[in-house]
């Protein structure tokens, strides 16, 4: 009888912490889950975000150069190289600085987040954006102003056929996000 008073009293606390435990497993796994999920939904939300920021940033540039007739402008500048050269005298243009890239920079370092279909068509946008902006800064340098007629024509072009690719990465980069963002609403039943 001592035997069965004793044991109750072990088996009776032991099963008591093995409740007890059980309950606190089930709490935090709960918990943890909940977390994640909470993690994940803010993930979500963040790339969302930082998708639509990017699409606005290119159609803010995109909707410039369209209105910019890239070609009637670079004719004109060609006229003008051939014009002033032919009169011995020297033209060089205005050039503003080229900014295009505020949203791409501040994100820069969350990249990782955005889909693998977004990536590659946005990056390749920005680096071509950055290279407009490094060959804006070499046409209002000093060293274009004495480069010559011809060659101030020749660098002129180029930057404008930078230009025209920048449109059609604009392009591409523009439709993978708009396509990204749409399955992210209609994963989420039509949200936004």
């Amino acid at each position: 009888m001592l035997d069965g008073i004793a044991t109750d009293r072990v088996v009776g606390p032991l099963l008591a912490a093995a409740i007890s435990a059980l309950i606190a497993v089930t709490l935090w796994l709960a918990t943890r889950l909940a977390e994640r999920a909470n993690e994940a939904r803010q993930r979500e939300a963040k790339t969302a975000d930082i998708q639509r920021a990017l699409r606005a940033e290119i159609r803010a540039h995109v909707d410039q150069l369209k209105d910019a007739d890239l070609s009637a402008h670079l004719a004109m500048m060609t006229a003008r190289f051939e014009g002033a050269a032919e009169s011995g005298e020297i033209f060089v243009p205005v050039v503003p600085r080229e900014t295009r890239d505020t949203v791409f920079r501040a994100y820069l370092g969350e990249l990782h987040l955005l889909p693998e279909t977004v990536v590659e068509p946005v990056v390749l946008y920005y680096t071509q954006i950055i290279a407009i902006a490094d060959m804006a800064e070499d046409l209002r340098s000093e060293r274009f102003a004495t480069a010559g007629a011809e060659r101030m024509a020749q660098m002129y072009r180029h930057f404008i056929q930078m230009k025209e690719l920048a449109l059609r990465h604009a392009a591409e980069a523009y439709g993978a996000l708009d396509e990204s963002l749409a399955e992210e609403r209609s994963a989420r039943g039509g949200d936004q």
